[in-house]
């Protein structure tokens, strides 16, 4: 998938077999900053359908996410995949802005 977490997140929880409350898979997407994750959830309530069920939004730092228990057993829960977005330099970007390219120094990439 390419795409913003957001959507990335939502179309997961699509691919996912809609099964009854605990008997399926579910996605959790993390949020560093509540800005994002609040628009996030708005993006997800406003293109989730079935999907919604399976989707998990919070806000944490996913590098030191806490984890989390079963709340029937207490036994803890462990995840099978992780999709990860890391930070992106905008570089990619550059190919569709001819007039920002004598401007590109390797310096602005690392900024």
């Amino acid at each position: 998938l390419c795409a913003g977490k957001a959507r990335a997140a939502i179309d997961l929880a699509d691919s996912l077999p809609q099964l009854p409350l605990g008997k399926g898979g579910v996605v959790l997407a993390s949020e560093a900053g509540s800005k994002r994750a609040v628009e996030n959830a708005r993006k997800a309530r406003k293109r989730a359908g079935p999907a919604a069920s399976n989707l998990i939004l919070t806000i944490a730092n996913s590098a030191r996410f806490p984890c989390l228990f079963s709340s029937s057993d207490k036994s803890q829960l462990l995840f099978d995949a992780a999709l990860c977005s890391p930070p992106s330099s905008g570089d990619g970007a550059l190919g569709g802005m001819r007039s920002q390219w004598d401007a590109w120094t390797p310096l602005t990439a690392l900024n």
